[in-house]
């Protein structure tokens, strides 16, 4: 009877092992059928509107897009025609592109196509460029391509621009022109 237990269970361990060795064979013969896993979407969001208000009740920012992807595998958000409204208290920045990555747990934020930065203010100044990098942390603003700066006095081309937020610099690179018109008094 001993013996029958001991090759039972010797009988029983052959079998796991084969059952392993044809399931390790297996794996790498079949393709994997959860390879698209991490680029595959975690979460998916039509029509999505976003709001912020201070303390007292104040809008800060309403975010809107026609899509939002949440990629968890890539640790990124993919949004589809991104609008960004940001008040102080009234209407002070509008921002919209035709896709936005939101990567680094909002560390880095990237605009791509028909990006456009409408400032409301005294010169009601409008960016236009095909990609807008922003970096919250380091409260830095580039541009790694072409940008037009334009307002009720002029307009202003640069190759690339480089914006310290924080400390109120602003580098235009490259060909920098500018054209300058008279306003009317």
């Amino acid at each position: 009877m001993k013996r029958q237990g001991v090759l039972s269970a010797t009988g029983v361990l052959l079998l796991a092992l084969v059952a392993m060795m044809t399931l390790h064979e297996w794996e790498d013969r079949v393709p994997d059928l959860f390879s698209d896993r991490e680029s595959a979407p975690f979460v998916i969001a039509e029509q999505v509107t976003a709001q912020s208000f201070s303390e007292t009740g104040r809008l800060q920012y309403d975010l809107r897009a026609s899509q939002l992807a949440e990629m968890d595998g890539e640790q990124r958000t993919l949004l589809s025609d991104p609008d960004f409204r940001l008040y102080d208290p009234e209407l002070v920045w509008e921002v919209s592109a035709k896709e936005a990555i939101v990567t680094e747990k909002g560390d880095h934020i990237r605009l791509r196509d028909e990006v456009n930065a409408r400032h409301h203010g005294d010169e009601n100044v409008l960016l236009t460029t095909e990609e807008l990098v922003y970096q919250p942390k380091e409260e830095l603003l580039t541009t790694p391509g072409p940008v037009t700066l334009s307002g009720r006095s002029g307009e202003t081309r640069a190759d690339a621009m480089r914006a310290a937020l924080g400390e109120g610099q602003l580098e235009l690179n490259g060909r920098v022109t500018s054209r300058y018109e008279q306003l009317p008094q």
